[in-house]
Order: structure tokens, then sequence, then C-alpha cells
């Protein structure tokens, strides 16, 4: 039992800092606020963004294995679009990502083995913070 008990107020600071913030619920530890030490942008400030980049970048490395030591025919370069636009459909349909985009599938100008795929990814974000605004006012 050496769980530090603090308010909420020193808890949204502690999270705003980059600590990761554990609460004492029935006897288990909750995971209040999950934060990086990362805070120059949204991007890496947020823990599950990190792992959802990462397991996209797992999976498109898994669905184009099957591609390498093919031969470099054009129709490869469609198989691969192919190949990542249905990728990106099945993470948007699983609500790991909200949106994704295949900027381009080119060969390397100067070394033909080599395809370079570039792509936009939009993770799913958690919520961390509901405001709530309300106003006072004499009936009327």
């Amino acid at each position: 039992r050496i769980v530090d008990h603090e308010d909420e107020t020193v808890m949204d600071l502690m999270a705003a800092d980059g600590v990761t913030v554990l609460t004492e619920l029935d006897g288990a530890l909750e995971i209040r606020h999950y934060r990086t030490t990362s805070l120059d942008n949204i991007l890496k400030q947020e823990p599950t963004t990190i792992t959802i980049t990462d397991y996209t970048r797992q999976q498109a490395r898994k669905v184009l294995k099957q591609f390498i030591g093919r031969k470099g025919v054009q129709s490869v370069i469609s198989d691969i679009k192919i190949t990542m636009n249905a990728l990106f459909a099945d993470l948007i349909a699983r609500e790991i990502l909200e949106g994704a985009k295949l900027e381009s599938v080119t060969r390397d100008a100067a070394d033909p083995t080599v395809i370079h795929v570039k792509a936009t990814i939009n993770p799913i974000f958690s919520i961390l913070w509901i405001s709530v605004e309300f106003r006072v006012r004499i009936k009327g």
C-alpha cells in the first residue's frame, strides 16, 4: 500500500507534465491518464497514438512481405496499392484508424529493386477531457 493519493487538480497537473497517473479502484490500480513525456505535439503525447502507428507499420510490413522476391513487373505496383488500400480499410473498420490515404507507390529511380510506399494515417484518439460549460442566469 505505497499508493500516494493526490487530489484531482494535482493529478491533472502531473498528467499535463507527461506523467502517467494511476488511481486505486477497489484495491486495484486503474490508469487515470496515460501520457508520454514527449509533450511537443499531440501525436507524441498519447501512448495509444504511438502504439497505433507502430501497429499499422507492423501490419503494412506483414501484408507487403508477399511482394519481396517477386519479379518487378508493372502489375506489382498496382497489387501493392490494392493490398495497402485493403489494409487501411480493415484498420478503419476495426476502429484503429480514423482515416488513411495512400499517397504513392513508386519504383526508386536509382534502384529498380526498391519500391517506395507513402501514406498518411489518422489514428483514433482517446477522449481525455470533456469540457462542460454552464451559463447561469436569472429566469426569463
